[in-house]
């Protein structure tokens, strides 16, 4: 997943001028991003490959964040995430939900419950 990730990285800077790195701001913009690939109408073929890089993207941004790491969940047949403190994700799936159910998705907010742990009740709750 990890150079899914760096390629994510590479090929959003070549395609839309946009530079991300591997920090907070950065995850920050994800919900932009997404925005700006859904408006240009992607195939279902070209919204799952995005899929797969952002949501490896996503993760790479935890599992540095938090010293996670990558793991697989046999049951989903989906590659997930573990935080330092033992939160479980599944990225590719969140980036899913964000694209087909929108902003109430929202990626950033996703980031944030994983790396803040002191932040997850009121963000769980839907607050700042």
């Amino acid at each position: 997943m990890t150079a899914l990730a760096e390629a994510f990285v590479r090929g959003t800077a070549a395609e839309t001028g946009i530079s991300i790195g591997w920090g907070e701001q950065d995850a920050a913009n994800l919900d932009r991003l997404c925005e700006e690939f859904l408006r240009s109408r992607p195939s279902a073929k070209v919204k799952h490959s995005m899929i797969m890089s952002m949501g490896a993207y996503l993760g790479e941004l935890i599992v540095r964040a938090t010293r996670g790491r990558w793991g697989y969940d046999a049951d989903l047949r989906e590659a997930v995430v573990e935080t330092g403190d033992g939160v479980m994700g599944w990225p590719h799936t969140k980036v899913a939900k964000r694209f087909e159910q929108g902003p109430k998705h929202s990626l950033y907010q996703y980031y944030r419950y994983a790396v803040h742990p002191e932040q997850r009740d009121a963000i769980a709750a839907g607050g700042d």
